[in-house]
Order: C-alpha cells, then sequence, then structure tokens
C-alpha cells in the first residue's frame, strides 16, 4: 500500500489535475481507493450526462472489488471516467 500511495504522491506532483483518495481503516488497513487522471476529469466536464459505476467483483488476488466510472461521449464510445477499489458497495 505504501507503494501505490507513493506512486499516485509523484503522478499528482508531477501531473496537475490528477486527483487521488486513499481510505485507510484505524489499523492502517486500506479500504477504498479512488483515482481520476486528468483527462478524465476534463472528459467529464463535456459527457456527465450519464455516468455509470462497474465492479468487477473479487477477481484480483485481494478479493477487492475493482469499480470504473464510465461514460458516453458523441460518438457513443465509452470513455473511463475514474477508477477504485472499494471495499464497501453500499
Amino acid at each position: 500500500m505504501q507503494r501505490q500511495f507513493k506512486g499516485f504522491s509523484e503522478i499528482a506532483t508531477s501531473r496537475c489535475n490528477f486527483f487521488h483518495l486513499i481510505d485507510i481503516d484505524d489499523e492502517g488497513r486500506l479500504r477504498n481507493v479512488l483515482w481520476i487522471h486528468p483527462i478524465s476529469r476534463v472528459a467529464y466536464e463535456d459527457f456527465h450526462d450519464v455516468v455509470s459505476f462497474d465492479t468487477t467483483y473479487l477477481v484480483n488476488q485481494y478479493e477487492i472489488p475493482f469499480g470504473a466510472f464510465v461514460s458516453v461521449n458523441h460518438h457513443d464510445q465509452s470513455i473511463l471516467l475514474s477508477c477504485a477499489f472499494v471495499t464497501n458497495e453500499y
């Protein structure tokens, strides 16, 4: 987890508008991670009418659901807006 946090921090320092959020519980365990690339932030401004959140459930080695925020552009193509690992989907 320290490596992931360091990697996101380095990207945020080198790229303006890169956003990340890491949620850790009281015992120091990873709960949720969200990251948004600057290009995705710009795309959201243009294509925010419909946003879908979809998870692929427990397919990684840590059995944490991976979620993707997806929208549709003016060519009816899916565009990735954000990604997340979420321990609770409620």
